[in-house]
Formats: structure tokens, C-alpha cells, sequence
């Protein structure tokens, strides 16, 4: 099963992959909303760059939210994003679409459904029981107060 799940950052994003190299899952990491716009492509794309190298051999697969500009879209693809997300209207999703095939990438809906931990303050254990499947947490031996830190 693949869960899109919203991180804000390199600390999120290192929790999640590390849940999901141990439960053998796949996920799908999903910047802020609208991040596109305020945190750059740039900053994503050193992002990402970063995670597959502290995470060789995991499938990262890394959405850049450009909200609803297509401004952000074209910025992003000319940065080295190559999974974005975009809510405009369907004739410039369409269009988007193209272009960002041309470019060797993909547009996707925005993330509706999207995990967030750190807003949720899912522990360790719960995030991999959310991410496996249900029956599959490990045991949380963490001290009290301090689950999933």
C-alpha cells in the first residue's frame, strides 16, 4: 500500500522513509501545501537529492505542492522537480501535463488525503501500524513521554 504523507521537512521526511524501509512499505512524501511558492523547487529538489542518498536503494517518489499557479509548475520543472502536484483548472492540468512530460515528469493531483504526523503527533509505532497496514506495529519500547521521538 502507498500513503501519501505530508512532511515539512529534512527531519519528517527522515522518520517516514525510516518507518518505511523497516515495515517494507512505500510512501509517497508530499511538501506543505502550496510549498512550491514559498519554499522553491530549488529547495525541494535539494531535498530529495539528499534522501536518496541517505536512503539508497528506497523507492523515494517526493510531490512538490505548487498549489493553483502554474507559475510554480514551470519554476519547479526548470529546478529539477519531477513529481508535482497542481490544482488549477483542467485545461491547464492538461497543458501542465504535457509540458511536464516533456520535461521527464509527472503532475498529480494535490494530496487530499495526506498523513501528517507531526501535526497528528503519530508516534513511531502508530506511523508504521499506519503505513503497514493494521497488526503490524512493533512493540514501541521507548520510555514513557517519549514515543516516537
Amino acid at each position: 500500500m502507498t500513503r501519501p504523507v505530508r512532511i515539512r521537512g529534512i527531519e519528517d521526511a527522515r522518520l517516514v522513509l525510516g518507518v518505511a524501509r523497516d515495515c517494507g512499505c512505500t510512501v509517497v512524501l508530499v511538501s506543505p501545501a502550496g510549498a512550491a511558492g514559498y519554499l522553491g523547487g530549488g529547495w525541494w529538489a535539494a531535498l530529495t537529492a539528499l534522501l536518496r542518498q541517505e536512503f539508497p536503494g528506497t523507492e523515494i517518489t517526493a510531490v512538490l505542492d505548487c498549489a493553483d499557479d502554474p507559475g510554480h509548475v514551470l519554476a519547479a520543472l526548470r529546478a529539477g522537480c519531477t513529481e508535482l502536484s497542481f490544482a488549477g483548472p483542467p485545461e491547464v492540468v492538461v497543458k501542465l501535463a504535457d509540458i511536464a512530460a516533456q520535461h521527464g515528469a509527472r503532475l498529480h493531483p494535490p494530496a487530499a488525503d495526506a498523513v501528517e504526523p507531526w501535526r497528528e503527533r503519530i508516534p513511531r509505532a502508530a506511523l508504521h501500524a499506519l503505513l503497514a497496514g493494521p497488526g503490524t506495529a512493533p512493540a514501541d519500547t521507548s520510555p514513557p513521554g517519549t514515543a516516537g521521538r
